[in-house]
Formats: C-alpha cells, structure tokens, sequence
C-alpha cells in the first residue's frame, strides 16, 4: 500500500455547510464516501493495484467481486494491534483479541 489517490467524485459524498466548524471527533465519523472503510478524512485512500499478469487469481477475485457489487475494491487489512507483529497462530490471535 505504497500509493495514496483521492476517492473518485462519484464515489463521495457531499459534506455538510458546516463540516469545517464541525469537532474533529464528528470529522472522523462523518461518512465521506460510499466506501467508508477506505475513504480518509481527506477523501484519499491508500491503495494497492492488482495485475492480471502478475497475479491473475486476485484479479479474477476483485474482477468477480466488482461484476457482483459494482465496487472492484476489496479491503486489504491485517490482524495485529498497532507495534506488535502480525498474528501468525491461533495463540497470537487469542493473546491480540
């Protein structure tokens, strides 16, 4: 996820007259597009790409996935809390939770 873009207009929603005067808390939850688990409190994403000649099996996946939802995005996360390593087991992942 090495690359940040601006979320698509069509995919944002409009903010309200008063956002700017808005506390930073209400900023945070305000949902800024129709992809709210990607879409930061500037409209950008980080986003990865995905190449059919590199990886042909995922680009089938999010190519099936968007012919389903109309959305060619999947969300890419991992399972870790922030500064310790990723969870590998199922110890790592009782320990995390």
């Amino acid at each position: 996820m090495l690359l940040v873009s601006p979320v698509v207009e069509q995919r944002r929603n409009a903010v309200p007259e008063n956002y700017s005067r808005l506390p930073l808390k209400d900023k945070l939850y305000y949902l800024r597009s129709d992809m709210p688990a990607i879409t930061h409190i500037d409209f950008s994403a980080r986003i990865q790409t995905v190449h059919r000649d590199t990886n042909p099996r995922y680009y089938q996946l999010i190519s099936s996935f968007k012919k389903l939802t109309g959305y060619g995005v999947i969300v890419n996360t991992s399972f870790n809390v922030r500064g310790e390593p990723i969870v590998c087991t199922p110890e790592d992942a009782y320990r995390c939770l």
